[in-house]
C-alpha cells in the first residue's frame, strides 16, 4: 500500500509540473526511452527550436522514427515497462511497480511519456546512482559534438551503479573527464663498489677484493602541492571562519598528506590563532579588521610542498539580526542571513548525505523555514500548516492585509491576487529594507541577479554543490498554488527573488542535476533568503 501511494504521488508531481527542458533533463529522456545518449544535433533541435517544456518534449518523442521502431504499433505495456526499466535501470520492474505502471497504462489513465518522466523523477539508490552515472557519459558524449547513434549506445553497455564503471567508459571513447594514471618514473640507484684494504700478511702474502656491482631500481617520489583554497573577500569577525586545504594533491599513488597551516600576516594588535592547523579544513576566529594571510605547507612523509598562501579579508561584521546569523559571500563580499526566513537553525546536512527524503527531513527540518507566497508578508500564511482557504485579494488596499491563509489558484497566471498584475507593489514591498516587510530592517529579498552571482553564476549547478557553498540552502521543495499542498520536500531548493517578468516572478530552483531559473506562479509558497542592502 505505502508503495502504491509513493508512486500515486510520484504520478501526481509529474503530471502538475510544467519543468523547462535542460542538458541534463532531455539526455534522462534520451536513456530511459532509446537506452542511449542524445546526438548532439538531436539535443540542440529540443532545447533550442522545438519550443517545447520537457513533457512535450516526452510526449513528441512518441512522434520519431527511431521511437516507432524501437516501439513498434502492438508492442504491449507489459513488454514496454520492462524496457523502460532496463533502458534506465538494468533491472526487471519490482512486482508492486509493475502492477501499479501496468494498471495505470491499460486503463489509459497515463500516457507511456508520462510514465517514463515519472519513473525518472522516482529514482532511489542504485536506480539513482546507475542513472546517475548514464547521465554524467551521456553529458560528455554529447557536449563533445557526437552524433554517432551507434556509439551513444555503445557507451551505455559497461555503466552500473558503481561511479567505477564512468571511467573507463570516459576513455575508451576518449571524452573529457577521462583520468589515467600517471606513469611513475623510476631511476637508477648504482650501488657503490666498495673496495677492501690489502692486508699483507706476515709472510709477506696479501689478499683483497671488492663487492659486486648491481642496481636497485626505486620510484622517484613527487612532493606534493598544497591548495590553500579561494581567497576570502569578507570574513565575520568573531565568528569562526572555516578554511579549506582539501583540494592540496600529490600525483604519487598511495601518499598520505598531512597538513600545516600557520598565520603569516594579520592586522596590528590581533592575536587570533588558528584551530585544527594540522588538518585540511582548520578555522580561524577573527579578533581584529583587517587583512590575513594564511599560509598551507602539505608533506606527503618524504618531501615537502611549496608553500600556498590565502588572503581573508574581514567585513567588520558581528553578531545577528533578529535571531539569525549572517554569512559573507566569498564571491561578491555581500552578507546574507544564514538561513532561510522562518528557519530555526542552519542546515547540518545535504540531502545525498541521507538514504532517502523522508531520512532527511526528519534530520533537517528545521533549516527549511517558511513558504512565502510572493510578495506576501509574513501573516501566518506562510506556515507549511497553514489553512489554504483564503480568498484571492481583488484590492489593492488588501495586498499587505491578505489575512493568514494560504490563497489558492487554479488559474493562469496563477496569483494570490486579481490586482497589481505587473508585481509592482510587492516587489516594492519585499525590496523595502526599513523592517516592514519579511526581511529585518536594512535587509531584503534579493533580484534574480544577485542570487544567479551567488549561484549559477559561481557554478552551483545541482543542490549538493548549493549545500556545500557558503548559503547552504535546504532542500525544502514548495507549496503548491493550485492545491496548497507540499511537492519535492526532501528533494529540490526552491527559492523566490524579487525579480517580475510579465505576470509572473523569477524563482531559482536546484534538483540533483540541475539549476534552472523559471518564471513562476505568484500562488506558490517558496523559501525566502534575505540579502544585507
Amino acid at each position: 500500500m505505502l508503495k502504491k501511494i509513493f508512486l500515486t504521488l510520484l504520478l501526481v508531481g509529474t503530471l502538475l509540473n510544467a519543468t523547462p527542458p535542460s542538458e541534463a533533463t532531455v539526455t534522462r529522456l534520451y536513456i530511459a526511452t532509446f537506452d542511449r545518449a542524445p546526438d548532439s544535433a538531436g539535443l540542440s533541435y529540443w532545447l533550442n527550436d522545438s519550443g517545447l517544456d520537457l513533457e512535450g518534449i516526452a510526449t513528441s518523442f512518441f512522434d520519431q522514427e527511431e521511437t516507432q521502431a524501437k516501439y513498434p504499433s502492438g508492442f504491449s505495456h507489459a513488454d514496454f515497462i520492462q524496457a523502460i526499466y532496463k533502458n534506465l535501470f538494468k533491472r526487471d520492474p519490482d512486482s508492486d511497480g509493475f502492477e501499479y505502471w501496468h494498471g495505470e497504462l491499460e486503463g489509459a489513465k497515463v500516457g507511456r511519456s508520462i510514465f517514463i518522466l515519472a519513473v525518472i523523477n522516482g529514482a532511489l539508490g542504485d536506480d539513482a546512482d546507475i542513472l546517475a552515472n548514464k547521465l554524467t557519459v551521456g553529458l560528455k558524449f554529447v557536449q563533445s559534438g557526437r552524433d554517432d547513434i551507434e556509439e551513444a549506445k555503445e557507451i551505455m553497455l559497461s555503466i552500473t551503479a558503481d561511479t567505477s564503471t564512468v571511467n573507463p567508459t570516459l576513455c575508451k571513447h576518449t571524452l573529457s573527464g577521462c583520468y589515467t594514471a600517471p606513469i611513475v618514473e623510476e631511476e637508477v640507484v648504482e650501488e657503490e663498489e666498495e673496495e677492501e684494504e690489502t692486508t699483507t700478511s706476515t709472510s709477506g702474502g696479501s689478499s683483497g677484493g671488492s663487492s659486486g656491482g648491481g642496481t636497485v631500481i626505486l620510484p622517484t617520489n613527487t612532493a606534493p602541492t598544497a591548495d590553500a583554497g579561494d581567497d576570502q573577500s569578507c570574513a565575520l569577525l568573531n565568528t569562526a571562519t572555516p578554511l579549506d586545504g582539501s583540494a592540496s594533491s600529490d600525483s604519487d599513488t598511495g601518499d598520505t598528506l598531512t597538513y600545516a597551516w600557520s598565520v603569516t600576516d594579520s592586522p596590528t594588535g590581533s592575536t587570533a590563532t588558528l584551530t585544527g592547523e594540522t588538518t585540511a579544513t582548520p578555522s580561524l576566529t577573527f579578533d581584529t579588521e583587517g587583512s590575513y594571510t594564511l599560509s598551507l605547507i602539505v608533506s606527503d612523509g618524504t618531501d615537502d610542498s611549496t608553500a600556498d598562501t590565502v588572503t581573508v579579508q574581514t567585513g567588520g561584521m558581528r553578531g545577528t539580526i533578529d535571531g539569525y546569523g549572517l554569512v559573507c559571500s566569498p564571491h561578491t563580499g555581500k552578507v546574507w542571513l544564514d538561513r532561510n526566513l522562518g528557519a530555526t537553525m542552519v542546515c547540518s546536512g545535504s540531502r545525498v548525505d541521507f538514504e532517502n527524503d523522508t531520512a532527511y527531513i526528519v534530520s533537517q527540518e528545521d533549516c527549511f523555514g517558511d513558504y512565502y507566497q510572493w510578495g506576501r508578508d509574513a501573516d501566518g500564511h506562510e506556515k507549511s500548516t497553514s489553512s489554504s482557504a483564503g480568498t484571492i485579494v481583488d484590492d489593492e488596499n488588501d495586498l499587505e492585509n491578505a489575512g493568514d491563509e494560504f490563497i489558492k489558484n487554479i488559474n493562469s497566471p496563477y496569483d494570490w491576487a486579481s490586482v497589481d498584475s505587473d508585481g509592482s507593489i510587492r516587489k516594492g514591498n519585499w525590496s523595502a529594507t526599513d523592517g516592514s516587510s519579511v526581511c529585518p530592517i536594512g535587509y531584503r529579498v534579493p533580484t534574480e541577479a544577485e542570487l544567479t552571482a551567488e549561484t549559477t553564476g559561481a557554478d552551483v549547478t545541482n543542490r549538493d554543490i548549493e549545500f556545500s557553498s557558503f548559503l547552504k540552502l535546504p532542500s525544502a521543495g514548495l507549496r503548491y498554488g493550485l492545491a496548497g499542498s507540499m511537492h519535492y520536500v526532501g528533494s529540490r531548493v526552491c527559492l523566490w527573488s524579487a525579480s517580475v517578468v510579465g505576470s509572473g516572478s523569477r524563482l531559482l530552483y536546484f534538483e540533483f542535476g540541475d539549476a534552472v531559473w523559471v518564471n513562476g506562479g505568484r500562488a506558490y509558497g517558496q523559501a525566502v533568503r534575505c540579502l544585507r542592502d
